[in-house]
């Protein structure tokens, strides 16, 4: 089975999913969507949606002349051996972790309908039927923090990640994880996510004001230094999140042994054959793990599904399901959120056939 047509579409989703208001300014979000077709008339897809790296104008123009150079290399590759595959993608610039993302998925993708099985039964063996979801309240005040709690626990969610760091006001992020630690009940818990806007001094201040709450802090700074630095202090577990992009780094913050856990977003670490390693890594190190990724539609809900599953229990900390609160959907028959859980399809592959007509036409095509 080998490579002989890819096709590379930009499609742009809406802004309404409550995660993005607390990143960067939010702009209308691109995803690249790439379908690769084998000679035995089978089609991989894959997806990136490098949010905080957003595809932009200029950025959009730079990935598809990068892809134009790049994917001819891959042409007349045999599949079914998969290391000739990865040797070409690792040619691709750690600043492009996206591009190599997407096309490794779409190769994971046909392998699993060459074997005619669901991917996660190529990722290992599956611990769970369905994995839980973590969802994002945002932008809201600390005394409309336990309503947001409840209308998400009747969607069926129990862990429950607010946003920190917005305004730089400690009495006010106190306050909110005080509301939110108070609103949980037995079986649910709070993740307290500053996407590294906080300065060590501004997270310091904070937790020193928190001391036996009950709660996850993740991602306090930019840098995984200042992490660490934050780390050794709070009595609060930490997740790491974007300083954890490839398996040095997590290696290293292994050897520290000052965080709990990561947050693993497929498209930033460069795809689930990195995901997975780190899943291994997580696994022997005693880690928890986010099956993750930096946002998207149908294909990127799969893969997260796929992973999810295989985490193994002791490790396995939450996924996200982004279509069951943006609606950004380009195969309706694709696996979504439901009940505050993520299960992957039992088709071949992924389970995703996107909509042609929602994709529009393709923007690089090579055969």
């Amino acid at each position: 089975m080998r490579i002989e047509r890819i096709s590379v579409y930009a499609i742009q989703g809406p802004v309404n999913d409550p995660a993005l208001f607390s990143v960067e300014a939010v702009e209308p979000l691109t995803s690249l969507v790439v379908c690769i077709e084998a000679d035995n008339d089978l089609q991989g897809w894959g997806e990136a949606c490098p949010l905080g790296a957003s595809l932009r104008a200029g950025e959009s123009a730079r990935a598809g002349a990068a892809l134009e150079d790049f994917l001819p290399q891959l042409f007349g590759l045999e599949i079914r051996s998969p290391a000739q595959v990865y040797k070409v993608l690792d040619g691709l610039p750690a600043s492009m972790a996206y591009l190599r993302s997407m096309l490794d998925c779409a190769i994971w993708d046909l392998l699993a309908k060459l074997k005619g099985k669901p991917l996660h039964a190529l990722l290992g063996p599956r611990e769970r039927q369905r994995a839980q979801c973590y969802c994002t309240i945002s932008n809201t005040a600390p005394d409309e923090v336990p309503q947001a709690i409840a209308q998400m626990r009747r969607m069926g969610y129990r862990k429950f990640q607010l946003k920190i760091g917005r305004t730089g006001d400690v009495a006010y992020d106190v306050e909110t994880l005080k509301a939110a630690t108070a609103a949980v009940e037995e079986g649910e818990g709070v993740v307290a996510d500053a996407n590294r806007r906080m300065s060590v001094d501004t997270a310091l201040a904070t937790m020193s004001r928190v001391r036996g709450l009950d709660f996850t802090l993740e991602q306090p700074c930019e840098t995984y230094e200042e992490c660490r630095e934050v780390g050794r202090t709070a009595s609060q577990p930490l997740l790491l999140d974007e300083c954890i992009w490839d398996l040095a780094a997590l290696e290293k913050a292994i050897a520290d042994n000052v965080f709990a856990g990561i947050t693993s977003k497929i498209t930033r670490v460069g795809g689930l054959t990195i995901a997975l390693k780190m899943r291994d890594l997580c696994q022997r190190a005693g880690k928890l793990m986010n099956s993750d990724d930096c946002y998207g539609a149908d294909i990127s809900v799969a893969m997260m599904a796929h992973l999810a599953v295989t985490i193994p229990s002791n490790t396995f900390f939450a996924t996200y399901a982004t279509t069951a609160l943006s609606g950004w959907r380009y195969d309706r028959r694709a696996v979504t959120g439901i009940d505050g859980h993520l299960a992957p399809s039992e088709q071949p592959g992924l389970g995703v056939v996107p909509e042609r007509a929602s994709l529009g036409e393709p923007v690089v095509v090579l055969d």
